[in-house]
């Protein structure tokens, strides 16, 4: 099956989809947006895609390593 990656970030209390692979980031390209909203990626699964979500680090943390 194919999928796409994308990270989950939550900006102002609010999910944002960044995208983090190759596909993704085109989808975001062809959407002329740096994010997927939900109806996007709605559609992206649609269209037979599987998404696999990563979830972003707090900056802190690699402060701390």
């Amino acid at each position: 099956m194919k999928e796409i990656t994308v990270e989950v970030r939550h900006v102002y209390g609010e999910e944002k989809y960044y995208p983090v692979c190759e596909v993704s980031k085109m989808f975001a390209k062809i959407a002329d947006t740096k994010t997927l909203t939900k109806a996007t990626l709605k559609k992206i699964v649609a269209i037979g895609y599987e998404i696999k979500f990563e979830q972003a680090q707090p900056e802190i943390l690699g402060e701390l390593k």
